[in-house]
């Protein structure tokens, strides 16, 4: 195995109470070094909603954050979702080689 790259990184994850607000917030964050929005799909697109399944006890754990309501969900009740976007920023990177060997079966 050939390490050739070290990098720590700090993640944050930010709930926003609007549309407006979450851009504002993410272009603040790029400003101060951060990444912009890394929650993506599976096919590589932004994720910018999360969707709420108890909406009480969102509420409770965070009470200033706003739960909107998506007039067109298929559901009779509306999906619930807030604003979220997560961010990293390189703590420490460094280049390095090098080798490690794998200890076979039976090494110690």
């Amino acid at each position: 195995m050939l390490i050739f790259e070290y990098t720590k990184k700090e993640v944050i994850h930010v709930f926003h109470n609007n549309e407006e607000e979450m851009h504002k917030n993410i272009q603040k964050l790029k400003e101060e070094g951060w990444s912009d929005n890394v929650r993506m799909s599976v096919t590589g697109v932004p994720l910018f909603h999360m969707r709420i399944l108890d909406e009480d006890e969102f509420k409770q754990n965070y009470p200033n954050v706003t739960v909107h309501a998506d007039e067109k969900s298929s559901s009779s009740f509306g999906e619930k979702y807030v604003y979220y976007t997560t961010h990293e920023r390189k703590m420490i990177q460094r280049k390095i080689i090098q080798n490690h060997k794998t200890k076979k079966e039976g090494e110690l």
